[in-house]
């Protein structure tokens, strides 16, 4: 019984304990498209993002300089998107 106890007790405390890293510093979006599950939401190195996930999908990566897919996990390298729907066209 001892056993299962700090099983569960070391359990809880390993899932309660991930963390992510949101990140604001991308504003602009390519296009008024919005992504599907698993989609690429941001390509790495790109300061720009591809399409807008939907209000219960983030937009994750595991780093950085990783690309980005819209995703249920809120963990990891979160890319926050304004979930107004106001989206600021990019200029080329």
């Amino acid at each position: 019984m001892k056993t299962y106890l700090a099983l569960l007790l070391l359990c809880t405390v390993f899932l309660t304990t991930s963390q992510s890293f949101v990140d604001k510093t991308v504003k602009t979006f390519q296009a008024e498209r919005t992504c599907g599950y698993n989609e690429v939401c941001k390509e790495e190195f790109h300061k720009i993002f591809k399409c807008k996930c939907p209000a219960y999908l983030y937009c994750r990566s595991q780093g950085r300089y990783y690309n980005a897919v819209c995703s249920i996990t809120d963990t990891g390298y979160i890319w926050s998107q304004e979930r107004a729907y106001e989206l600021t066209r990019s200029k080329k």
